[in-house]
């Protein structure tokens, strides 16, 4: 059988796992938990955990990831399929995941679904991808990662099997001020699975920082707090970046306090810096010197649970970010008491509320709400910003659909409230697509043939056709030699034969040019001695180029064959851990590894000098080398041959 199973997100929002079977293999695609007051967390797989091969996860948030230890704990060996940062948010999440399941079960509470062994045995299956290389999925076909604009390392998840399905996880929005927009896959889809999280909705398109001056103002002239519950991984980091941008153009009060109160954002905003090469192009240059995008004057992270309890109780005017983003738990808790009974105070709402949430239920617009046992009185101004939105609205996923190169034989519209599928299904079926929403249980076979319809397009002659008359239909038809010409504005001509000659010409005249060009400036610089970096303008450091031959004698001059013994950097178990890395994750991810090393004084010398000269020598290499001739530097001082 070759098919689809929906399990999770039909007709509501959390909970995603979708069951894809290719032959005799059988692949999940995401496997998170359900989230909400009164919801059960997860209830039993609706198939034999040992039975699945393979997981593809399409980023780190609970409710795609949270049921993943729950899954290896009852039998599941396969790989788990990601990118890398979602990797290593997965790692922060399920931990954070698992010790509150716990913390909870001492309190009284459900017992634990897993524990942090779990979480261990978890971590050993994933196995990461950069986005756009594609990789073989179990010999049954292959799968390419696409940038999904969500959370750091968020992927559009294409499959390529007798059949083309993809799966878009959490679209962004792509107003984020710090994530690329969704990318649009190239592939022809047969069948696409899609979120509708507000496919009935549309956010505001202004800029979000003018709201957040005019509450900031509002607060700061009334000495109040401004609470922003976050979500620790995605929501924490724009806000933070919005903030910095705003105090250093002095558009909020330069005295003004900023703490984030969240240990898992404080973790999260690490992360985000570490692996700032999954952000927007601009912070690229940010990446390489190992810089943070988030730090700046007036900005504390709370550490210590006494230290929360402190600045909750104080009385002093201050921004507080603190997480959980929906006020279900985490150390947001210590702060609404004060703050919902203080006039003067706001809380400012930047990410989607589930329904049976006491954020839901304060958007609602109620005067008094439970928290544990004691019912607050709400004073305080309760705000909602929705620009800030991880998720495309009902426009953007229209958008999205619509930018495929085809339309999809067929649509699934999951991971939405009922509303939302029904609003997304009509407008879909607006475009003439087939497009349902599933419900828990149903099922997809992927049998017989796939008409794929190419979009409709208006388009324009750039010549007189010459027409004949058929007698027996009485059709005129027009034969043609010529090609179809599509514009950057989108707009479709037809050309004759000879324009399109005279095209091409021109085409291989340009590119003939071209060459000789850079021909003749490669051979000049190459005669100075100063050709330029493949990265211009990303770092002052890193601008020149370096060939294989170069790089191979300026390394030999770090090596010790002696690890751990004298002034040279580079040991054998460095050389194997930088190969490995390089090998399996790509060049950022050698970059990261080197920056991390350098931040936590990981290097078995201690002289700066040596330390910042190899550490540049790495960084220039990884980018102006191919991953082939990087690595092939490095065999000579490796111990073992496999990663």
């Amino acid at each position: 059988m070759t098919g689809l199973t929906f399990i999770g997100a039909t007709r509501e929002v959390t909970g995603s796992c979708h069951l894809l079977e290719v032959n005799d293999r059988r692949i999940l695609l995401d496997c998170g938990m359900r989230q909400g007051r009164g919801v059960s967390k997860a209830s039993e797989f609706p198939f034999k955990p040992d039975g699945i091969n393979a997981v593809i996860l399409s980023h780190a948030h609970i409710d795609h990831s949270g049921l993943l230890p729950l899954l290896v704990s009852q039998g599941f060996k396969g790989k788990i399929y990601s990118t890398v940062a979602t990797r290593e948010l997965v790692r922060i999440l399920l931990y954070d995941s698992a010790k509150i399941q716990e913390e909870d079960y001492v309190a009284g509470g459900e017992p634990p679904l897993y524990s942090e062994d779990d979480v261990n045995e978890t971590m050993r299956l994933f196995e990461v991808f950069p986005y756009h290389e594609e990789f073989d999925l179990l010999n049954v076909g292959t799968v390419k990662f696409y940038d999904a604009g969500h959370i750091l390392g968020s992927a559009i998840t294409v499959i390529s099997t007798a059949k083309t399905v993809c799966y878009t996880g959490d679209l962004g929005h792509g107003m984020s001020p710090i994530l690329r927009a969704p990318e649009t896959p190239i592939e022809e889809v047969d069948y696409l699975i899609m979120e509708s999280t507000y496919g009935n909705k549309l956010h505001s398109r202004d800029d979000p920082t003018l709201k957040i001056k005019e509450i900031v103002s509002e607060v700061y002239k009334n000495k109040g707090k401004l609470l922003i519950p976050v979500f620790a991984v995605g929501r924490a980091q724009e806000i933070l970046y919005s903030l910095k941008e705003m105090k250093e153009a002095g558009e909020i009060p330069h005295d003004l306090k900023v703490y984030l109160d969240s240990p898992m954002a404080d973790k999260s905003t690490s992360l985000y810096s570490n692996m700032a090469d999954y952000l927007k192009p601009e912070f690229y240059t940010q990446f390489l010197n190992n810089t943070s995008p988030f730090e700046f004057e007036g900005f504390e992270i709370i550490k210590g649970h006494e230290d929360s309890l402190n600045l909750a109780t104080s009385n002093g005017t201050a921004i507080i970010l603190a997480a959980s983003g929906m006020l279900e738990g985490g150390r947001v808790m210590n702060h609404l008491p004060k703050i919902l009974s203080d006039k003067n105070s706001v809380i400012c709402f930047v990410g989607y509320q589930v329904e049976g949430t006491h954020g839901r239920t304060l958007l609602d617009g109620v005067s008094e709400i439970k928290l544990k046992e004691k019912v607050v009185e709400v004073s305080c101004k309760i705000e909602a910003i929705s620009s800030y939105s991880a998720h495309a609205d009902k426009k953007g996923l229209f958008n999205f659909v619509n930018s495929l190169k085809f339309n999809p034989y067929k649509v699934f519209v999951v991971h939405g409230e009922e509303d939302a599928n029904k609003a997304v299904v009509e407008s879909l079926k607006n475009l003439k697509l087939r497009a349902v929403a599933p419900t828990r249980g149903d099922t997809e076979s992927f049998g017989g043939t796939v008409i794929k319809i190419i979009k409709e397009k208006e388009f324009k002659i750039d010549f007189s056709p010459e027409y004949i008359t058929l007698k027996k239909s009485h059709l005129r038809i027009a034969p043609f030699c010529g090609a179809l010409v599509e514009s950057k504005n989108g707009m479709i001509r037809l050309i004759s034969n000879s324009v399109l000659i005279g095209l091409m010409e021109a085409e291989e005249q340009a590119f003939t040019n071209e060459f000789k060009e850079k021909k003749i400036e490669l051979e000049d610089l190459q005669e100075s001695n100063n050709i330029p970096s493949k990265t211009e303008n990303l770092s002052e450091n890193i601008t020149s180029f370096i060939s294989y031959d170069m790089y191979c004698k300026k390394l030999e001059k770090f090596y010790n064959s002696k690890d751990n013994f004298g002034d040279s950097i580079l040991s054998k178990n460095l050389a194997h851990e930088i190969y490995c890395k390089a090998i399996r994750e790509g060049k950022d991810s050698v970059i990261r590894l080197i920056n991390q090393k350098k931040d936590k004084g990981k290097f078995n010398i201690d002289d700066e000098e040596i330390i910042e000269k190899f550490v540049e020598l790495i960084k220039i290499a990884v980018i102006n080398l191919t991953i082939r001739e990087f690595c092939k530097g490095l065999e000579p001082y490796k111990i073992k041959k496999q990663c």
